[in-house]
């Protein structure tokens, strides 16, 4: 692979947002939605290629189904395969007034009936 051709893939994969907290600790949260609620191979592709590049951003998946929102660092991913939910991600700590919030969006925007 040209160097070029890598750089390029590192800019592509590149994560959606930078994320600091107030003590100025910094990370990168690639953001997806997924009108399913299982991963498809290209996606879990897609995560193998940021981990290879950026190991430590967060992966946070929307998805249709509770959870709706699903996150892991993309070098755990590549290891175990595995998401978790969004209030047990300890970097981020969003509240669970926040999620459940966003939750309500999620359904009214895809026409999802709460239960």
């Amino acid at each position: 692979m040209l160097e070029s051709d890598r750089e390029a893939e590192i800019i592509r994969i590149m994560p959606d947002f930078i994320v600091m907290t107030k003590e100025g600790d910094v990370s990168f949260v690639e953001v997806k939605f997924r009108a399913s609620n299982n991963l498809e191979r290209e996606t879990e592709q897609m995560i193998l290629k940021t981990a290879k590049h950026w190991p430590d951003a967060r992966m946070l998946f929307v998805k249709p189904k509770k959870p709706h929102f699903l996150i892991a660092r993309a070098k755990d991913f590549a290891k175990k395969h595995t998401l978790y939910p969004l209030e047990r991600e300890r970097f981020l700590k969003v509240s669970q007034e926040s999620i459940q919030k966003y939750e309500k969006l999620v359904e009214k925007y895809l026409g999802i009936n709460s239960a």
